[in-house]
């Protein structure tokens, strides 16, 4: 399955051995390799709002569901199975995203500028420079899950079939 992810960041206290400009593909393969085993955030869709801002569940019908929490921290599960996680931290002008696999190692750092421009992901030893608007990120489904707020499901903000996925 190919998984593309438009995302960036910094892997802090990491050498970076060099920097890329994956303007062939949209995500690099560290990323491609972590969302292996999800299926894209495409088709139907049911969601589910808790008492809580901010704490919500996005389920496709192909078996994926987007969690979120008011912490940043989101999860993605195919089924019951995390495939992959991330925690989102703001600073003055930039998101840092925390990637994470399904055992909890941590496998990216994105830095998002909250202006838009390119995203930085640095893994593998390596950052990567990736550009959201390019023809390459262009119809990429993993690209709008990056930011799960701004997926729309039409059978929400409170369906019961999402409640217990």
């Amino acid at each position: 399955m190919k998984a593309a992810w438009a995302i960036a960041g910094l892997l802090a206290g990491c050498a970076v051995s060099h920097v890329s400009d994956d303007s062939a593909g949209c995500v690099p393969p560290c990323m491609a390799r972590l969302f292996a085993g999800c299926a894209p955030p495409v088709g139907e869709c049911d969601a589910y709002l808790t008492a809580a801002p901010d704490n919500w569940r996005l389920c496709f019908d192909n078996g994926l569901v987007i969690e979120a929490q008011p912490s940043g921290a989101h999860r993605y599960r195919q089924g019951a199975e995390v495939c992959a996680s991330y925690e989102s931290l703001g600073a003055a002008t930039v998101a840092v995203d925390r990637w994470r696999d399904r055992d909890g190692r941590e496998i990216a750092i994105v830095t998002r500028p909250y202006g838009g421009g390119s995203w930085i992901v640095a893994c593998d030893g390596e950052e990567h420079v990736i550009d959201p608007e390019s023809i390459a990120c262009a119809g990429d489904p993993w690209l709008r899950s990056q930011n799960p707020h701004s997926l729309e499901c039409p059978h929400g903000p409170d369906s019961d079939a999402c409640r217990t996925r």
